[in-house]
């Protein structure tokens, strides 16, 4: 709907080198609400309700997945970009070290019941950026329950950039005081 069309050919053109045969192609958003309820069948759970959470480079966006209907797509002042400067401002590094250091390290809680020195420095550093998620999850929430006569999602997943680092379900979940999954379909 928005990328340009170059791009949109170029990327259809390495799909078929690729040998695959793309059939259709889809906006994220209307995208992600076919997978949720397609993920919800192949765990033998009714889930039809989700929030997905999808942090990417440079924007996020807040997606309730309401039945059959993407409810709310709200777009976000979160991304890749903000974690990773946020980190290289505050621990005094370039940005690429910082991008490197969590690539490495991921944000996964290493070793038993007390966590690693590397994620409790990210718990602080991140935390007035976490802050600012929660805020915006909450008032997603909360939207979605005034639309639905004050009922919750059945889930909270984790799309996107940020989804690939070990660890990172785990640690939005603690920041947020909510369960996050990874939305893996590929794991199905």
């Amino acid at each position: 709907a928005a990328a340009a069309h170059e791009d949109v050919t170029s990327l259809l053109g390495l799909l078929d080198g690729a040998g695959l045969n793309v059939r259709a192609l889809d906006i994220s958003g209307m995208a992600l609400r076919r997978v949720v309820p397609w993920v919800g069948k192949s765990s033998g759970e009714a889930m039809q309700n989700a929030l997905l959470i999808n942090i990417g480079a440079a924007a996020s966006h807040l997606m309730v997945v309401w039945g059959r209907r993407l409810m709310v797509d709200r777009a976000i002042e979160f991304s890749e970009e903000r974690v990773f400067s946020r980190i290289a401002k505050v621990l005094d590094m370039p940005e690429h070290a910082a991008k490197r250091l969590l690539a490495e390290h991921g944000f996964a809680a290493r070793g038993g019941n007390k966590p690693s020195q590397f994620h409790s420095v990210l718990r602080e550093v991140l935390g007035p950026e976490l802050h600012g998620l929660k805020a915006e999850m909450n008032k997603t929430l909360d939207y979605a329950a005034s639309r639905t006569r004050g009922s919750g999602v059945d889930r909270i997943f984790l799309v996107g950039g940020i989804a690939g680092h070990a660890g990172s379900a785990q640690f939005l979940g603690e920041a947020l005081a909510k369960h996050v999954e990874l939305l893996n379909p590929l794991a199905i």
